[in-house]
């Protein structure tokens, strides 16, 4: 990318998603890598919106929770620590650090050109451990794209709650062409209800039932704009 001095980068943006798709058939492009060096310049991220739903950018920083720049995201090179005092450990996202709040629940994207030396494989297998541990989300860069912005416009309603039903309305405002990726749902339930069924549209969904502060609560997975999600107490 961007090695074409004279060329538009609408065009460039444009004729990458042209060829790519057309060499590998059933694959659709939905973002791209900001191409960086000295090229960095050109990139555009309002025509870049024309092609993308994200776009990922090299900033050095975290992507803060509820605002992260889609077409623009920031993204680690090689940097991989757990160190609460580096401004970039990865502890701070998950244990409130008042040096650095901004790091807490936030958004962390790595990429790497290689992994050349021992030491650095070290970190990566290390971050890796730590984010399992941790019980932290690894998705690919789309998965993130889509959960995120779905989750930054989504709406849920409550249409029926009755003593053995509750039905819920989840929307969002993206294409749901493409945003057909689950959002995680916690609900609390009634303390009389042991258990309880979930189906959206219909079709039964998978839920785990644990407490919350000493509350039972609901966790399972929907996706926006795909019908109605209806929660039955079992008996």
């Amino acid at each position: 990318h961007l090695h074409a001095m004279d060329m538009p980068i609408d065009e460039e943006y444009s004729t990458a998603v042209d060829v790519i798709e057309k060499n590998l058939p059933g694959h659709k492009i939905l973002a791209v890598a900001y191409a960086g060096g000295k090229y960095t310049r050109k990139n555009s991220p309002d025509v870049s919106a024309r092609y993308h739903i994200a776009s990922r950018g090299a900033g050095g920083a975290v992507n803060e929770a509820g605002k992260t720049n889609y077409m623009t995201t920031n993204s680690f090179h090689g940097s991989m620590t757990i160190d609460p005092d580096n401004r970039l450990g990865l502890m701070n996202m998950v244990k409130l650090n008042p040096k650095f709040k901004r790091n807490y629940r936030a958004w962390n994207c790595h990429h790497f050109h290689n992994v050349p030396t021992e030491k650095l494989k070290s970190l990566v297998t290390g971050s890796m451990a730590f984010y399992q541990k941790n019980k932290v989300w690894m998705p690919t860069f789309i998965e993130a794209v889509k959960y995120g912005q779905e989750r930054d416009s989504a709406t849920l309603k409550t249409i029926k709650n009755s003593a053995d039903e509750i039905v819920l309305s989840l929307t969002d405002k993206m294409d749901d062409s493409i945003f057909d990726y689950p959002l995680t749902l916690r609900l609390r339930i009634p303390d009389d209800w042991q258990a309880a069924s979930v189906e959206q549209d219909g079709k039964k969904i998978e839920v785990n039932s644990i407490v919350i502060n000493g509350m039972k609560t609901l966790m399972f997975d929907a996706v926006p704009d795909r019908g109605e999600i209806t929660v039955k107490k079992i008996r």
